[in-house]
């Protein structure tokens, strides 16, 4: 009987002191790699997230162009999907990068880039 109890608490104490290591997984739908976006339509936006239930900040940034957070306040329990439009009025024409970034509750941070092409 003492063998159950010291397994029990064996694993409860594994189950509390296990770390989260794994950081928010990324995937860009849009923009596409190396798609051509107009600087009057702006860049299509529509990316997913997944383990968004701890994700405590989301950030993007266009290098010489734009850069926010996208609230978190109303995610869903495993995955959420951003879609929306960034003004690229000011971008010169030719390639540019798209970056996003996503932090959990654990402090795991993981981004992810896509190129793209500005037209006029």
């Amino acid at each position: 009987m003492k063998s159950i109890y010291l397994l029990f608490a064996f694993s409860l104490i594994s189950l509390l002191g296990c770390e989260d290591n794994d950081a928010p997984f990324i995937s860009i739908q849009s923009p596409r790699l190396s798609g051509e976006y107009s600087i009057m339509d702006g860049l299509p936006i529509n990316i997913t997230f997944y383990g968004a239930y701890d994700i405590n900040s989301i950030s993007y940034s266009i290098p010489d162009a734009a850069e926010g957070t996208i609230d978190v306040d109303e995610l869903t329990p495993s995955f959420l999907v951003v879609r929306d439009r960034i003004s690229i009025i000011g971008l010169t024409p030719g390639e540019h990068i798209l970056r996003v970034e996503a932090t959990d509750d654990s402090g795991n941070i993981n981004s992810s880039e896509v190129q793209f092409i500005v037209t006029e």
